[in-house]
């Protein structure tokens, strides 16, 4: 969040104590980014989290299935 021209990393990785649909959204994110839902160690879906600019409002995505891991990557 925040982060308004490219940067020395590519993404974060968010790991959770349990396995819960996880939503992620775009309030002060100026960067498209790639989402990678996990459970465990195995990419159960993927999502496009277009930036605040493009998409002129707050947009929120969610993975289709339970998760402990999202693996964010810059676009």
């Amino acid at each position: 969040m925040n982060i308004k021209k490219p940067v020395n990393f590519d993404g974060m990785i968010f790991i959770f104590p349990d396995k819960q649909i996880r939503t992620f959204w775009n309030k002060n994110t100026y960067m498209d980014l790639d989402l990678y839902w996990m459970d465990e160690d195995k990419v159960v879906g993927k999502s496009l989290l277009q930036n605040i600019n493009k998409s002129k409002k707050i947009l929120t995505v969610e993975s289709k299935e339970k998760v402990n891991k999202v693996v964010e990557l810059i676009r």
